[in-house]
């Protein structure tokens, strides 16, 4: 049902597409380092096809020998290969190097979610008198596509460790790009090497992570409710949190402050975004719960309950003219155009009326 509703969101089927799947080395030009992660590195980079097309491409690899006998990195590309390749323009998406595995992707250009929902500093007070619906079905939207994302990902064996605002991209057409998926048997793995990191924050990683270094699907859970919230707190969580959560040492560097963590649940618990209804809270919270035992083992519950936000806002055909003076005036905050405004709004009353139907 995922596909068909939401295939527009994530991917864009294409036929006419050569029946390979491995690319030789020579074929691939890497141009510039995109981002330089945990265990990951991602570059952009030129495909030459076998008809001699040359294509933009997003280039995974691992960092390095010892990430390659840690992580089950070929099994990774193999079940993307199996699975998602009705995500990607490229049907050819494997690379082969020796010993060495790639991935190959379609490059879209995307812009930082954190960037697409924080407010300037001193705009802080007039952002809070936007409480428009056009904003609360904004930030709605945003989080049902981070749900259908993990509840897939999730469905294919593939797990998240670290998911927040930070680990999202967005484009032009306000739709969202999740990233640094993982096996779900390689889940702790990549826990261990994110507490390993300077800016490792305690307060943005579930419980069972922090102390033991345990992951299961209920893990994946508390970092969808996290993003949830983190959304609907315009990207201003994680900053709150590790203020509350950080000291600052001679020369004025800060860490995480340990001794603090005992404040963490009910800070956790305190923090209800000014836009989220109370029952979507409830339901956060009860993702959020310190005992993994006691949470979801899957995110359906925070899917019914952001469609059931999606329909007590009021539905209209387009926004009014008091909203798109408000988006123009917040463009700073929100920054899209009048016209990706537009395209937002057509995207809330399609997942309005999936919502309806089922």
């Amino acid at each position: 049902m995922l596909l068909s509703e939401f295939s527009d969101l994530y991917c864009s089927v294409s036929y006419n597409l050569p029946s390979s799947i491995v690319f030789i080395r020579k074929r691939i030009r890497l141009i510039t380092k995109l981002t330089d992660g945990v265990i990951c590195e991602r570059w952009l980079g030129n495909v030459t096809t076998a008809d001699g097309e040359k294509k933009s491409a997003l280039i995974t690899h691992l960092k390095g020998v010892i990430c390659f006998e840690h992580f089950s990195w070929d099994w990774f590309v193999k079940r993307f290969l199996e699975k998602m390749r009705i995500f990607s323009r490229f049907k050819e998406c494997a690379l082969m190097n020796v010993t060495h595995l790639y991935l190959l992707q379609d490059y879209m250009p995307c812009e930082s979610f954190v960037e697409h929902l924080c407010v300037k500093t001193n705009r802080e007070e007039t952002r809070k008198d936007m409480t428009t619906d056009f904003l609360v079905k904004k930030l709605t939207n945003l989080s049902l596509q981070v749900c259908y994302g993990m509840e897939f990902a999730m469905a294919y064996g593939l797990s998240h460790p670290g998911l927040s605002v930070k680990k999202i991209l967005i484009n032009e057409e306000c739709v969202c790009k999740l990233y640094d998926f993982c096996l779900a048997e390689d889940a702790s793995k990549i826990v261990k090497c994110l507490k390993s990191e300077a800016d490792f924050m305690p307060s943005s990683h579930p419980p069972e992570c922090v102390a033991r270094n345990e992951y299961t699907c209920a893990s994946d859970v508390w970092y969808t409710a996290f993003t949830v919230r983190e959304i609907y707190s315009y990207g201003k969580l994680l900053a709150l949190l590790t203020l509350c959560f950080t000291v600052t040492f001679t020369g004025g560097r800060q860490f995480p402050c340990l001794s603090n963590l005992n404040r963490k649940e009910s800070l956790m618990y305190s923090l209800q975004p000014e836009l989220c209804s109370s029952i979507l809270y409830e339901r956060v919270k009860t993702c959020l719960t310190p005992n993994h035992d006691e949470r979801p083992k899957n995110v359906k519950g925070l899917l019914m309950d952001l469609k059931a936000e999606v329909n007590s806002v009021s539905a209209e055909d387009s926004p009014t003219q008091n909203e798109e003076i408000n988006a123009r005036k917040y463009s700073s905050y929100l920054p899209t155009t009048t016209a990706m405004d537009k395209k937002l709004y057509s995207t809330h009353v399609k997942l309005e009326k999936i919502a309806i139907e089922s």
